[in-house]
């Protein structure tokens, strides 16, 4: 993090709704000094109360800020112990996020990256989080293995590993890249109950993924997604067919207003109401 993201990142602080800008601006001070002073690239942070294992530093940084400081996956819960589906949980950072917003919650996570796992496996133990069932798995339209591509010289995991060859490129273009095997999994068999929050940040798979669950998407409230686009590939047509078709409103937001991106949020909710904040 240099000096002009953290200039950004207190602006942004000091823009934000939040009512506890102190404690974020605190956390920011350490992520600060973690990046200029630690000797290692991977460790180990107090972070709003939860203590935190990273393996990149840089990685962890541009989670705690779509996390904590933009509140992306903030939203409104009509029960104290709601279902929560975080798929694409990557190192936890969205599941510690829900359990400080609704400690009592039940949270399905789903990350296929063995390297982001472990850290999401640690962090949620390390932590005592209660009622969280990890699935090392990617999230299809099938269930058994699949080819996901990852980005060899990332030590700390890949935030961008994708199951689309073809996205792993587009968006992040990187020299150093393998092809690995993974458990794959479908969704809709899971979706058994009301779930008050569906987080998807799955990398390209979104629409394959949403088709799934589309007969069950009605046990669903409020669905927070991370699109990626590609074309032909990953149609935002049907996945805004398919919230049509059942009665979502729904609202679609830049993921960064600073830079040009291809990258969209979609934030969509049953009730016309401000159940999903932000």
């Amino acid at each position: 993090m240099n000096i002009i993201q953290s200039f950004r990142f207190v602006k942004s602080i000091l823009r934000s709704d939040n009512s506890n800008k102190l404690d974020l601006l605190l956390d920011i001070s350490k992520l600060n000094f973690h990046r200029l002073f630690s000797r290692q690239n991977s460790g180990f942070i107090k972070l709003k109360n939860f203590d935190v294992y990273y393996g990149d530093i840089d990685l962890l940084v541009h989670l705690y800020k779509e996390v904590f400081i933009s509140n992306t996956y903030s939203f409104n819960s009509e029960t104290d112990n709601p279902i929560i589906i975080d798929a694409g949980a990557n190192i936890g950072m969205a599941t510690l996020f829900f359990k400080k917003l609704y400690p009592k919650s039940v949270i399905k996570c789903f990350e296929p990256d063995s390297q982001n796992f472990s850290y999401l496996q640690k962090n949620v133990s390390t932590n005592n989080l209660e009622n969280v069932e990890l699935y090392n798995v990617a999230l299809s339209d099938r269930k058994g293995t699949m080819s996901m591509y990852i980005q060899t010289d990332i030590t700390g995991g890949d935030i961008g590993a994708s199951t689309l060859e073809d996205l792993r490129y587009f968006y992040h273009k990187p020299d150093n890249v393998k092809k690995v095997d993974v458990p794959c999994c479908e969704l809709n068999p899971l979706i058994s109950e009301r779930v008050e929050l569906l987080k998807m940040d799955i990398e390209g798979a979104e629409s394959v993924v949403f088709e799934n669950i589309q007969e069950r998407i009605a046990k669903v409230e409020n669905i927070i997604m991370e699109y990626h686009y590609l074309q032909s590939k990953n149609s935002l047509a049907k996945i805004l067919q398919i919230l049509e078709n059942n009665s979502f409103f729904y609202r679609i937001i830049g993921i960064d207003d600073s830079t040009e991106s291809y990258t969209l949020i979609i934030k969509a909710h049953k009730k016309f109401s401000n159940s999903i904040k932000g």
